[in-house]
């Protein structure tokens, strides 16, 4: 990290008792700034994608990242590291893992879901009726509920619905 020094003086504020001036001091107080916060990622959109055949082409788009010390911190994916390029992704739910680093090695990772389903097979989640009681000048929590017949049995995971 960048060091520095900071000079403080002190003074008292009148003679001391043998009838002197003003007593004076100077302090050089040493530090050190180090980055030790990673930075904010925000990965693209999940998708889901219909094909008639076993895999699709799917362009992944590109995350958000910002860190208050690196303006420009790497930002890769265990996928390919071009999002204007697309990739090919087989029949099921697929994981795309974003990874920012800062110049300090600081590090953060986000996932993207590209589920690929075959044409016709994909169902959107239906929601349920729901009715609140509320007053009109208190904030009110509403926790939607719901189901998706699109939830994968094997991890669980949803469709990513756009």
């Amino acid at each position: 990290g960048d060091t520095g020094t900071l000079q403080w003086q002190v003074a008292d504020d009148g003679p001391n008792e043998q009838g002197g001036s003003n007593l004076s001091n100077v302090v050089d107080q040493k530090f050190e700034v180090r980055d030790t916060n990673p930075p904010a990622l925000i990965a693209p959109p999940s998708k889901v994608i219909e094909t008639s055949t076993t895999s699709a082409s799917v362009q992944l788009g590109s995350p958000r990242v910002f860190d208050l010390a690196d303006l420009t911190p790497a930002v890769s994916n265990d996928v390919n590291n071009d999002p204007s390029a697309s990739v090919n992704f087989n029949l099921g739910i697929n994981t795309v893992t974003w990874t920012a680093t800062d110049e300090a090695g600081n590090k953060t990772s986000k996932e993207q879901l590209i589920n690929v389903k075959t044409q016709g097979k994909n169902t959107a989640p239906v929601g349920n009726n729901q009715t609140v009681s509320a007053v009109s000048y208190k904030p009110v929590d509403i926790t939607l509920k719901g189901f998706d017949a699109d939830t994968d049995p094997n991890s669980g995971r949803h469709d990513p619905h756009q």
